[in-house]
């Protein structure tokens, strides 16, 4: 694209820019479909001002929003979920559909549970394969599962595969009520 093909582009882009109050901060602050925040102008000296996100170390992009003095930082992508998604179920965690964190325009985003997520991490490639076979242990019940892989033991319990890693590793001793071991034993899932 040229420079006037891509300018044209962005204004066209951001002319079907829609824009709703942040839950808490209404009045403050809005955020938009395209995953942009803004501050709103008052009647004291701030102009309204589009926020520059900040890339945190787990890859998400997050503003801080500040009110009475008090400031807090808060991922864009649950901004923009919370603000436009509805969310009967009360699912938990916002999930990126193309698997791209930095990419928070609304038409990317949905409500999961924290299960439907890993699963999806694991359907889309975004989780590496392990193919280790691991024995989980329910704390409570004392109920054991063999798996063929941390990533079948993740998708069946709803655990992060990382959280399982350290578990055997030692970092952790447990995790969502489960303790894991090494298996040398290559059998399913029961």
């Amino acid at each position: 694209m040229r420079n006037n093909e891509v300018i044209e582009h962005q204004i066209e882009v951001f002319q079907n820019e829609e824009w709703l109050p942040i839950v808490g901060y209404e009045g403050f602050y809005e955020v938009s479909n395209l995953g942009r925040v803004k501050r709103l102008s008052n009647s004291g000296t701030c102009k309204e001002k589009i926020l520059k996100p900040q890339l945190q170390r787990d890859g998400y992009k997050r503003v801080d929003l500040s009110k009475k003095g008090q400031k807090k930082r808060f991922p864009i992508h649950r901004l923009v979920a919370t603000a436009f998604i509805p969310n009967p179920q009360n699912k938990e965690q916002v999930n990126h559909q193309n698997g791209n964190k930095l990419d928070n325009r609304l038409d990317n985003l949905n409500w999961m549970t924290r299960k439907e997520n890993i699963a999806h991490a694991h359907e889309t490639g975004l989780v590496k394969k392990n193919e280790n076979p691991v024995i989980a242990t329910h704390l409570d019940t004392g109920e054991q599962r063999q798996f063929k892989s941390q990533k079948e033991a993740s998708c069946e319990l709803g655990v992060y595969p990382k959280n399982i890693s350290n578990v055997l590793n030692g970092r952790i001793a447990h995790v969502s009520g489960w303790s894991f071991e090494r298996s040398s034993l290559n059998q399913k899932s029961s």
